[in-house]
């Protein structure tokens, strides 16, 4: 019997590797560190709509939007930090665009950066103003509730009658030897005429709101006229006042106003404050 043909150890070797498939290498599980940063795309951009993107000096708007129009302190802080970026963001750009031989003048923004300061300070100061002024009107509005039942004299010698008898306080410069006084209609009308006190100084007369025949008259404004007259003839000089009853108070900004039966008075055209008629 023939002995078989024997095989070369290389086609051995090469079979059993061909016959074992070489096995792939294990994954590093462990991840990266630092992990790779996500690219950005910066956004365009925004077109250009205002003066500030020009190469104008920020200090300069920052001045004019504060000081050329009578503004609130709010609204200038919140227009001053505005430009005050917009400033920082122009001087940072123009010191890392500088030339190396010919560097950027320090004094010039210096004086801007104090410029801003200054700035700042006087908002600040008409912030404080603002709050001051704030409480001191809140204060008045609380004080003047005091006025509410209290009878004011007021500098005029006309006054609404709507049923109530009318109070007005007259004085005379001198003594006089004769003295009346008249009501007077809106139409100019003598409505009635009564006597009047002759001596010197301040008097006070109530009308009943009728007229020289007894009869009620209507609702609406009656001016008190006074005619006095001394031993020589001669008209003596009188002033003339309109009491009324204070009903309310008003404020209107930085004015305050007393409500009455005859209209609203001005806290400042008031002459005297008195205690409440007796009822």
């Amino acid at each position: 019997m023939t002995a078989p043909a024997a095989i070369p150890a290389a086609t051995v070797a090469a079979g059993a590797t061909a016959a074992a498939p070489a096995r792939p290498p294990k994954p590093n599980r462990r991840p990266s560190w630092p992990p790779p940063a996500a690219a950005v795309t910066p956004p365009p951009p925004a077109p250009s709509t205002s003066k500030s993107d020009r190469k104008e000096n920020p200090m300069t708007s920052a001045v004019q939007g504060t000081t050329s129009t009578p503004t609130q302190a709010a609204t200038s802080s919140v227009n001053l930090a505005k430009n005050f970026s917009s400033f920082l963001t122009l001087l940072t750009t123009q010191l890392q665009n500088q030339d190396p031989l010919k560097p950027l003048d320090s004094n010039e923004f210096t004086s801007q950066l104090v410029q801003f300061s200054q700035v700042e300070q006087s908002i600040n100061t008409n912030k404080t103003l603002e709050s001051m002024l704030a409480m001191l009107q809140g204060k008045t509005t609380t004080d003047s509730i005091g006025y509410i039942g209290k009878q004011i004299e007021v500098d005029s010698a006309t006054n609404a009658y709507s049923g109530d008898p009318l109070t007005w306080r007259y004085s005379l410069d001198g003594s006089a030897s004769a003295a009346q006084v008249a009501v007077v209609d809106a139409k100019g009308h003598v409505v009635r005429t009564l006597a009047a006190s002759t001596a010197a100084g301040a008097h006070e007369l109530t009308w009943d709101g009728k007229d020289a025949s007894g009869n009620a008259v209507a609702a609406g404004n009656y001016t008190l006229k006074v005619t006095a007259v001394d031993g020589s003839g001669k008209a003596v000089t009188s002033t003339i006042g309109s009491i009324a009853t204070v009903t309310g108070v008003e404020a209107s900004g930085s004015a305050l106003s007393l409500v009455t039966k005859s209209g609203t008075v001005a806290i400042d055209k008031v002459k005297g404050i008195y205690a409440p008629a007796a009822s």
